[in-house]
């Protein structure tokens, strides 16, 4: 939407008066349309594609049909997402350029990264440089190409990387190439591409290397702050909803609810370390649980989110936003004037929880409380091996539909953990220790997830979320999980915890 938008201003704005025919191939609804962005009364907006639906305006009978529309006779072609669905994109990269006018515009949007996602096939990457040659083969001539920023969205936008290219039609016919490629195309079977593919897997040498790329990988997704999270939430094994549901169960019920209950009778400021976009404690403030919030974090645009949340919640005068690294001095200072602290799944970052507890229990007022949930797990991820040879052996009983590619479960080296990112699960074998010596009152809850979060890491996490037998093998992953907790045959990796001064 943002590039779309970026074309719009740039190259059409002084145009609105215009007539303006304007196409959009590839334009069914999925999770939004660029319809809004061409709402003129001057132009007209038509969207093409292959089944009716939500913002289609004419059904195309097949991919490589030609449109319906006449040579030289549209004034803009835009097409997001969709050429990487497309098996031979030089096909409709000619058609638009035969519709397109003389001087006419093409806009397309395109990723350059992310994971495979069959729509109902996925064939391509494009870097602006690429995206650039495969518009100019047609004839046209690129005035423009972009790439998206790789931080600063609210969104997963960042995993894709999206190119764009903007082209001009210039007075010359397109190349006659063209039209014999559609031809081609159409006579290629739909089923050219549908055959079986082969697992590659690595030597057994290979494995530790696997594994320190998987878990390093995995280590840099989880560095940093909450507002990475939603990105990245399929990856984590807590995010879905039968696991949170079996969380819930284990725990006293949804974490919110958990927290809440704890936190209204006592009221007053609550301070967040490592708050990342803080949608909890603004939903605790709005609820009127506590009557004022302070925000801490390290990433500006961590706060950026929450600020936005904020506003939209309409509590923004009631917060203090703190861009800041954690130290034990602004520990001491607002735990000092709050009457909660509360701190989610931030401890394990920090190099020595047991300081950061006792600063927060020596300053909170009598009677205010610390309440948070965390991995207390191995530091740098290293699990015994009795733990890894459970997770293992659940691991390869699992439908292939749902595991990853490689046939064994990668588990994770905590040197590689380690080199990736020094402050991943840095102390993290410390935190349940550090709460009981820091407080006279603390409750902890065993949530458990060794088991699951290792095992988490080597399926599917777009299969876990949307295959229609996956749920059964979720709850059946948490069930093993819980037993073996239960029993103390693996030690629980996550907890919940409530402290009194």
């Amino acid at each position: 939407m943002a590039a779309v938008a970026h074309f719009v201003e740039q190259w059409l704005d002084q145009r609105s008066d215009d007539h303006l025919l304007i196409v959009d191939h590839g334009s069914y609804d999925v999770n939004g349309s660029y319809r809004s962005l061409f709402d003129r009364p001057s132009w007209r907006y038509v969207g093409v594609d292959l089944e009716p639906g939500p913002n289609v305006d004419l059904v195309l009978p097949a991919p490589y049909a030609p449109l319906p529309f006449a040579d030289s006779s549209v004034d803009v072609v835009v097409s997001g997402q969709v050429l990487e669905h497309t098996a031979f994109p030089w096909v409709l990269v000619g058609e638009w350029s035969r519709v397109l006018k003389p001087g006419g515009l093409l806009c397309v949007v395109v990723p350059s990264a992310g994971p495979e996602h069959q729509y109902p096939i996925d064939c391509y990457r494009y870097l602006p440089d690429g995206l650039g040659a495969l518009i100019s083969w047609s004839g046209l001539h690129v005035v423009q190409l972009a790439a998206a920023a790789r931080d600063g969205w609210s969104d997963n936008s960042a995993e894709w990387a999206d190119s764009m290219a903007v082209a001009r039609r210039g007075a010359a016919p397109p190349p006659v190439e063209a039209a014999l490629a559609r031809e081609r195309a159409d006579r290629l079977s739909p089923g050219t591409l549908d055959i079986e593919r082969t697992v590659i897997t690595p030597g057994t040498d290979l494995a530790a290397a696997r594994a320190a790329a998987v878990w390093g990988a995995a280590a840099m997704r989880r560095a940093g702050d909450d507002a990475g999270a939603e990105r990245d939430r399929r990856r984590e094994w807590n995010t879905h909803p039968v696991v949170a549901s079996w969380i819930d169960r284990r725990t006293g019920g949804p974490f919110l609810q958990w927290v809440r209950n704890a936190v209204t009778p006592v009221g007053g400021t609550m301070v967040s370390f490592g708050c990342g976009a803080a949608g909890l404690e603004i939903a605790l403030l709005e609820s009127g649980a506590i009557s004022h919030l302070v925000l801490v974090d390290v990433a500006e645009e961590a706060l950026t989110v929450a600020r936005a949340t904020a506003d939209a919640a309409e509590v923004t005068d009631r917060i203090t936003f703190i861009a800041e690294a954690i130290s034990l001095e602004l520990v001491r200072a607002y735990a000092s004037t709050s009457d909660v602290v509360y701190i989610c799944d931030a401890l394990h970052h920090f190099a020595d929880p047991t300081a950061i507890l006792a600063t927060i229990a020596d300053a909170l007022r009598p009677g205010g409380i610390l309440i948070g949930r965390d991995y207390v797990g191995p530091t740098h991820f290293a699990f015994d091996a009795e733990t890894i040879a459970h997770a293992q052996q659940l691991y390869a009983t699992l439908p292939a539909q749902l595991r990853s590619p490689w046939p064994e479960l990668p588990v994770p080296d905590p040197a590689a953990v380690a080199a990736f990112d020094p402050t991943e699960a840095v102390a993290s074998a410390s935190i349940r220790s550090a709460l009981v010596a820091a407080f006279p009152e603390v409750a902890i809850t065993e949530v458990g997830g060794a088991l699951a979060h290792l095992v988490w890491y080597g399926v599917d996490h777009d299969a876990m979320f949307e295959h229609p037998d996956a749920d059964p093998v979720i709850e059946a992953i948490c069930a093993r999980d819980g037993d073996l907790t239960n029993r103390g045959i693996i030690p629980s990796a996550f907890i919940r915890f409530l402290a009194v001064r």
